[in-house]
C-alpha cells in the first residue's frame, strides 16, 4: 500500500519538475506531440502545391481571372503563383519545426521513463496512477500520454 503511494508521489514530483504536473500542461503536451497537428500541416502544404501543379481543378484561377477589382490591382495569376510557391515553402518549415519539437518533446521523457523503470512501473500501471493524480483529465488524454512516454522508450533501444 505504501508502495503504491510513492509511486504516485514520486510520478507527481517528477512530471512538476519537468513542467508536466497539471492537466492543462498535459494536455498541451499531447496537442503538441500528435500527429493530427503534424497532419493538418501536411494537408495544407499538399493542398497549397496541388494549387500550383493543377490550377484548372481549384477556383482560383477562375476567380482571379474574372475579377476586376484584382486586375486593377495588377494582381494576376503569375503573382499568387509565386506566392504559393513561398506559402508552400513556409508550410515545409513549418512541418519540419513540428516534427523536431514533436522528437525533441518526447526525448524529454527519458528522464521519467527511467524513474518509471527504476520504480517498475508498466504502462497498465502508470495510467492507473495518472488516473489518481488527475482525477478530472480525460482518459484518452491519459493514454495518449502514456503512449509518448513508452514511445521514448522504444527510440532509445
Amino acid at each position: 500500500m505504501h508502495e503504491d503511494k510513492d509511486k504516485k508521489e514520486f510520478i507527481l514530483k517528477f512530471l512538476e519538475h519537468i513542467n508536466l504536473g497539471n492537466k492543462n500542461e498535459i494536455i498541451d503536451f499531447n496537442s503538441k506531440t500528435s500527429h493530427i497537428h503534424l497532419a493538418i500541416w501536411i494537408f495544407l502544404f499538399i493542398s497549397t502545391v496541388s494549387m500550383i501543379f493543377f490550377p484548372k481543378q481549384f477556383p482560383i484561377q477562375n476567380f482571379l481571372e474574372n475579377s476586376k477589382c484584382l486586375k486593377d490591382c495588377l494582381i494576376d495569376y503569375e503573382l499568387v503563383k509565386t506566392i504559393m510557391i513561398f506559402i508552400s515553402f513556409a508550410f515545409i518549415i513549418r512541418i519540419y519545426t513540428i516534427w523536431i519539437e514533436r522528437n525533441e518533446l518526447i526525448e524529454s521523457l527519458s528522464g521519467f521513463r527511467i524513474l518509471l523503470d527504476y520504480m517498475r512501473v508498466d504502462e497498465l500501471a502508470l495510467i492507473k496512477n495518472l488516473k489518481l493524480i488527475f482525477p478530472n483529465l480525460e482518459e484518452f488524454e491519459i493514454v495518449d500520454f502514456t503512449k509518448a512516454v513508452f514511445v521514448s522508450k522504444l527510440w532509445s533501444k
